[in-house]
């Protein structure tokens, strides 16, 4: 059984609903509220009244005709002569007589039977089907289109499909037809020194095809090699302590390893690190790692900060957020911006999503408890070195096995 498409009679209630009270908006627009016009005239006399303005006066003659005066188009009546007596002669002024007549009811009477309301309601009714064949043919012409609009696009999609295969087709007919040529070119000019020419083209297009596959894949390897950069901390360098150790087994290992001489180390600034090892970073990606040492930690943190990307782990080695113990004025001055300015540790988690801390439980200058709390904070694993103080060339940490097996694990 087919399905009724009951959204095609959806305006049918609609004009029904406006063919019906159309003829009573247009009812009470009027003056009245009896349904009538205001200008309907009342039914005329049916007969003629006549009027004199003056009386009647006797005539000086003998007789006198009396007509009524009829209305326009009736037939005229008999003149009945009037005996009127003699009477002196006396002189009467002209008499003035008006006389208003009327038409006939038969002409003067309108029809007030048939009512235009009822013509309205009746037009309003006659228009209601052809308003619902109306909304069906722009339905159906829509319908229509859309059918119309799909098998289009039905066809340009087999078009390009066609195409696609025509061109491979063709592709594949020219190399067929370039290589029986080159084969009869080969044979035509074997054993002349054209032939020597071919051979040496040929072997100079194997080699190219080589060297480029070769080039290929070393810009895939340089694209995808594995990065470390090791960033030393405040007054450091960057071959003192366990960096040339780490740097030296990192290699072993197959990774790039970076250790730059970050500016002016005795007097280190927020911007001027952070900028130098954005521009020694270059391109950062997934396979870029980092290894901090103290303010080295804060200068990576910072960096991680300004990016959208994500880096790879990071590996923090005695980091802080706040110190203790600082001797001078002048070391105060420069630590008070890495302590004061904040770090967003949501981003940084975006940025770095996994990093391990190795912290000492009698450095000198860390504040341990509140800095071992900023790193959970952070998400990152703690690992504690008992009596390490500041894991740095002074406590004799000249090898850092600790860093290595972290970084490895990560």
């Amino acid at each position: 059984m087919k399905d009724v498409d009951y959204n095609s009679y959806k305006f049918f209630p609609a004009l029904i609903l406006v063919g019906l009270l159309s003829p009573f908006s247009f009812i009470f627009a009027q003056d009245g509220s009896s349904g009538l016009p205001s200008d309907v005239p009342a039914p005329a006399l049916s007969e003629a009244k006549t009027t004199s303005s003056a009386p009647a006066v006797p005539s000086t003659s003998s007789a006198v005709e009396s007509q009524a005066v009829l209305p326009a188009g009736s037939a005229p009546r008999a003149t009945v002569p009037s005996a009127v007596p003699a009477s002196p002669a006396v002189n009467i002024a002209p008499v003035s007589s008006t006389v208003t007549t009327t038409p006939s009811s038969a002409e003067t009477t309108e029809d007030t039977s048939t009512n235009p309301v009822l013509w309205v309601m009746l037009g309003a009714l006659a228009l209601i089907p052809f308003g619902y064949v109306a909304v069906r043919s722009l339905q159906n012409k829509k319908t229509e289109e859309e059918k119309k609009e799909g098998q289009c696009f039905d066809i340009k999609k087999l078009m390009n499909e066609k195409l696609e295969k025509l061109t491979n087709l063709k592709g594949m007919v020219e190399g067929k037809v370039q290589d029986k040529a080159k084969e009869k070119i080969r044979e035509a000019v074997k054993e002349t020194s054209a032939g020597k020419l071919l051979a040496l083209v040929e072997g100079a297009e194997k080699e190219y095809g080589r060297l480029k596959k070769l080039y290929e894949k070393c810009m895939a390897d340089l694209e995808t090699s594995k990065r470390v950069f090791i960033v030393h901390g405040w007054d450091g360098r960057p071959n003192e302590a366990w960096f040339p150790w780490l740097k030296k087994e990192l290699e072993a290992k197959g990774y790039e390893v970076v250790i730059p001489s970050m500016p002016h180390p005795e007097n280190p600034t927020i911007d001027d690190w952070v900028n130098y090892l954005s521009k020694v970073v270059g391109k950062p990606d997934k396979n870029t790692f980092f290894v901090g040492h103290s303010i080295g930690c804060q200068t990576i943190l910072r960096y991680a900060e300004r990016l959208d990307k994500p880096l790879g782990w990071a590996v923090f080695v005695a980091g802080w957020f706040n110190l203790e113990n600082l001797e001078t004025d002048e070391e105060k001055d420069i630590a008070k911006p890495w302590i004061t300015t904040p770090i967003d540790f949501a981003k940084v988690g975006e940025v770095l999503p996994k990093s391990v801390s190795i912290l000492s439980d009698n450095d000198p200058y860390d504040a341990f408890e509140e800095n071992k709390q900023k790193f959970y904070e952070l998400g990152s694993k703690i690992v504690i070195l008992p009596g390490a103080e500041h894991i740095n060339e002074e406590s004799g940490h000249v090898a850092l096995p600790e860093a290595l097996t972290e970084f490895e694990n990560l």
